[in-house]
């Protein structure tokens, strides 16, 4: 079979998934995806397409569904290769660390070293305007890039839809006909995501700029470039402050840095030797006690942070 022509006798949608995956590797050795099906459009025109593309580049592809308990009828989406979330209670931020925490696991347990999930760039358009509302910056926005690795294993996940918006989808959809799972969740209002998806962005869409998915599109294609040099720049200057024994890192020099990387390697520091995320409230705590020395500050109910003369450590509760 001649791969090029089969490649581009497809749809408009079909060449921007292959051109996402622009790396070779994915094209040209059979490689194990393991792929993450929600039952709604965007995850199965996932699956469609990496369906149609794995008879070209030999691809083995495992799929899992989750299933968050959130709804009733939820069990009847699907019957097997399933996660179930184990608590009734609806909380997206949980429900999301409970999908990657599983699929990361499960990846390694299958020696897969790639996961493909349908994120698109309406997903990004709502995880700004979601992170300006709760006030927890910017950074989330690249935990929806198109490709971010997981531990050492180099666990790669990929969203080969990352730059597709929802009516591109829509269109394939309909236009293949293809089954899709109607959530009812999605349709809630009173959950701050969902009132972001249906009622905010139309609104800003309507009555300020036409043109905002466009405009938004560049403005995360900067951000996105701006925020990976800012992470660069705190992993370089962590590993020169790291203490070479102890869970410490070197206060003088933090100082002499500036304050955005403080910051930012602060909360490496913390996230890294607690393996819990760290509210940006603490970290500014931290930066600013950091004149009084043998102060002691609780982050949890397990961790502290004491600050030394030279060094501020990461200390455990007795």
């Amino acid at each position: 079979m001649n791969q090029e022509l089969s490649i581009y006798n497809f749809s408009y949608v079909h060449k921007m998934f292959h051109n996402n995956l622009e790396n070779k590797y994915f094209t040209s050795y059979p490689i194990t995806i393991l792929a993450s099906i929600s039952g709604g459009q965007d995850s199965i025109c996932l699956m469609k397409l990496l369906y149609d593309f794995q008879y070209i580049y030999k691809w083995n592809i495992t799929i899992i569904h989750f299933d968050h308990n959130w709804r009733n009828d939820s069990k009847i989406n699907v019957k097997y290769y399933s996660f179930t979330y184990s608590k009734k209670i609806y909380n997206e931020e949980l429900g999301r660390i409970w999908r990657y925490k599983s699929l990361i696991s499960l990846a390694k347990n299958l020696q897969c070293h790639h996961i493909a999930t349908a994120h698109t760039i309406s997903d990004r358009f709502e995880t700004l305007f979601h992170n300006l509302i709760r006030g927890t910056g910017l950074d989330g926005y690249l935990i929806i890039s198109n490709k971010n690795l997981y531990g050492k294993k180099n666990i790669q996940i990929i969203r080969p839809l990352y730059n597709a918006n929802r009516q591109q989808l829509y269109w394939f959809a309909r236009r293949l006909q293809l089954p899709l799972w109607t959530d009812s969740t999605n349709f809630d209002n009173q959950r701050t995501r969902n009132k972001i998806r249906n009622e905010l962005l139309p609104y800003i869409k309507n009555q300020f700029n036409t043109a905002l998915d466009k405009e938004l599109s560049l403005f995360l294609s900067i951000l996105y470039k701006e925020i990976e040099y800012l992470q660069l720049k705190t992993c370089f200057f962590y590993k020169i402050l790291i203490h070479p024994i102890k869970c410490a890192i070197n206060k003088r020099l933090l100082l002499s840095l500036h304050k955005c990387i403080q910051n930012r390697i602060i909360k490496l520091f913390l996230t890294k030797n607690t393996h819990n995320e760290i509210s940006a409230k603490y970290i500014e705590v931290i930066l600013n006690e950091y004149k009084n020395n043998n102060k002691i500050i609780y982050i949890d109910n397990c961790y502290g942070v004491y600050i030394g003369l030279k060094w501020i450590y990461i200390i455990r509760k007795l």
